[in-house]
C-alpha cells in the first residue's frame, strides 16, 4: 500500500507541476495550446498499446464469445490450440496441453480468428515431433503413445496413434493424434 500511495502522490505532483508551468506560460503571454497539443500527442503515443489492449480486454469480458475454461484454437499467426485460463483488461493467460502458461496481449487476440470448441464432447489433438534417424521407430511410437495417454485429459486412449510424416534434415517427422476432454 505504501508503493501505491507513493505512486498516486507522484502522479498528483506531476500534474500539479504541469499545471504550474502552463499557468506561468499563460501569464507571460505564451500560447499554451501548442504545449497541450504536444503533451496530448506524447501521452497518446505512449499509451496507444495499453489503450488498445484495454479496449480489446473489455470487449472480451463483455461480449463473452470466449470465456475462462474454453478450449480454443487461435488461427493465423498464433496457430495454437489452448485453454483460456484468465481474461483481464490488458492481457489473457492461456494454458497449453503440457500445462505451460502464456500471457498474450488482448490486442493480439482481438486481431486473431478464434475457433472455440465449447460444444464438442471430445476433441482431437495432435502433436508433431522430429526424432533422430537411427532410433527404433516402433519403440518411439509406443513411448509417445504411452506418454500422451498418461495425461488425465486424454480419453479413448486406444485411439492414440503416431504416424511417420516424412524425413528431413532434422530426422524423422512424426505426428501423434489423440482424443481429449475439452
Amino acid at each position: 500500500t505504501n508503493k501505491v500511495s507513493a505512486l498516486v502522490g507522484n502522479i498528483i505532483f506531476i500534474f500539479l507541476m504541469i499545471f504550474d508551468v502552463l499557468v506561468v506560460f499563460q501569464v507571460i503571454g505564451f500560447n499554451t495550446a501548442i504545449i497541450m497539443g504536444g503533451i496530448s500527442l506524447s501521452v497518446w503515443l505512449a499509451m496507444e498499446t495499453i489503450i488498445e489492449n484495454m479496449v480489446a480486454g473489455i470487449m472480451f469480458i463483455t461480449i463473452k464469445k470466449i470465456k475462462i475454461g474454453d478450449y480454443v484454437e487461435f488461427l493465423w499467426n498464433l496457430n495454437m490450440k489452448w485453454t483460456i485460463e484468465e481474461i483481464n483488461v490488458r492481457y489473457s493467460v492461456i494454458r497449453s496441453f503440457d500445462h505451460r502458461a502464456f500471457i498474450i496481449p488482448n490486442s493480439i487476440l482481438a486481431k486473431t480468428p478464434i475457433k472455440t470448441y465449447k460444444q464438442e464432447p471430445i476433441l482431437r489433438g495432435d502433436l508433431s515431433i522430429n526424432v533422430p534417424r537411427h532410433v527404433n521407430i516402433a519403440q518411439i511410437q509406443k513411448l509417445i503413445n504411452q506418454t500422451i495417454n498418461m495425461n488425465k485429459y486424454v480419453v479413448q486412449k486406444e485411439y492414440t496413434t503416431t504416424f511417420i510424416t516424412g524425413f528431413n534434415n532434422m530426422g524423422i517427422g512424426m505426428k501423434t493424434y489423440f482424443f481429449t476432454n475439452p
